[in-house]
């Protein structure tokens, strides 16, 4: 991994398994444990079939249904919508 991207791929981790500044500071590896002799790394996942529970089949008969959802209709970066999610469930954030 480039070092921007360990850069960008660290400071998202952090901020969103850690919304809250003073927690995240607590938890906060130095980027040199996900790179070289670091015992840790970041790995991407690439999809390339996404699935959704239908779970209104789910409640009322327990059926395990999942529906295919083509990878080209969904068009937004999903970082920006975890990240709001995020901030709204910490105290005070807005």
């Amino acid at each position: 991994m480039k070092r921007d991207e360990l850069d960008e791929h660290h400071r998202l981790y952090y901020e969103l398994n850690f919304p809250d500044a003073n927690t995240r500071h607590e938890w906060l590896l130095p980027r040199s444990q996900f790179h070289g002799e670091g015992p840790r790394r970041f790995y991407v996942v690439e999809a390339t079939q996404w699935w959704l529970l239908d779970i209104g089949r789910w409640l009322i008969d327990k059926h395990d249904q999942r529906i295919e959802v083509p990878l080209h209709t969904l068009t937004c970066d999903l970082r920006g919508p975890v990240r709001m999610a995020l901030q709204s469930m910490t105290p005070g954030s807005g």
